[in-house]
């Protein structure tokens, strides 16, 4: 019997972190929307399928590799499992699910932004999507090599957005809600170390409005300098000219202010 990647040691230990998480995600969510039905995109061979169908909902898992999704309906044949991109269109033929998610899979893509227009088709209440992100504070994204594995990229090669990156696509893909959770899985990749920046995130879109202790709106995130062509010098001098120019303008309207006031006391003294 052939082993999968998908079930290393490490893997495995990251896969639980990442379940226990989930479930206690959802019992938030569910307590905001009745969720039924979910969609389980880049499903691998099933595992968090089975997660989500253990929860009481209706599962459809989607991949792009035939042998996973071969796997999939082997192990678990009461769940759907069909072959599909999910940086195609024609995934859109599928349908609204209550609830999609979307994890270990965005950093893989080629096109993220194609995927997300997609994933918001298909969405009709919420989408959780975990990543690994580029440590830039910008949104931005870094196109990387892959290694040749049934966990990568169907070319190896992928562009791998920062967070606030991945935040703008939501909201530019149509969301009205875009949270950050205010928890994250107890694993060495979500946490800030002395040697690495944080490696993963989670985030989660909504056609609704969702209130939840595990949830912090996030406004749509905008470049740090406009003008991605200046430099951090000429930056930092546009910034302290236009603090001088508010300040002169401020001192100036409170003078006019001021000379209109005392006009205005002299005349009731007439």
């Amino acid at each position: 019997m052939r082993g999968w990647v998908f079930e290393g040691q490490e893997q495995l230990r990251l896969y639980e972190r990442k379940r226990e998480f989930l479930e206690h995600l959802f019992d938030e969510l569910s307590s905001c929307v009745d969720l039924r039905t979910a969609l389980d995109v880049g499903c691998g061979i099933g595992l968090f399928s089975k997660c989500l169908s253990e929860l009481g909902l209706k599962v459809t898992g989607l991949d792009a590799r035939s042998k996973n999704i071969a796997e999939a309906k082997r192990r678990y044949p009461n769940i759907k499992f069909i072959v599909s991109d999910v940086e195609d269109e024609k995934v859109r033929e599928l349908g609204l699910f209550d609830l999609v998610l979307c994890f270990g899979l965005m950093y893989h893509l080629e096109n993220p932004f194609r995927a997300i227009r997609n994933l918001h088709a298909l969405t009709r209440y919420i989408l959780i999507i975990e990543s690994m992100v580029s440590p830039a504070r910008s949104p931005t994204a870094i196109l990387m090599s892959e290694c040749q594995g049934e966990d990568q990229s169907l070319h190896y090669v992928a562009f791998v957005p920062s967070e606030a990156c991945l935040i703008k696509m939501l909201y530019r893909a149509g969301f009205s809600e875009v949270y950050k959770t205010t928890e994250l899985p107890d694993y060495e990749d979500f946490r800030v170390s002395f040697f690495h920046r944080r490696r993963r995130t989670v985030v989660v879109a909504s056609n609704i409005k969702l209130r939840s202790s595990l949830l912090q709106w996030t406004p749509e995130p905008h470049l740090l300098r406009p003008d991605i062509w200046q430099t951090r010098l000429g930056f930092l001098v546009q910034c302290v000219a236009d603090f001088y120019g508010s300040l002169y303008s401020r001192i100036r309207l409170r003078s006019r202010i001021r000379a209109i006031l005392v006009k205005v006391s002299r005349r009731g003294q007439r």
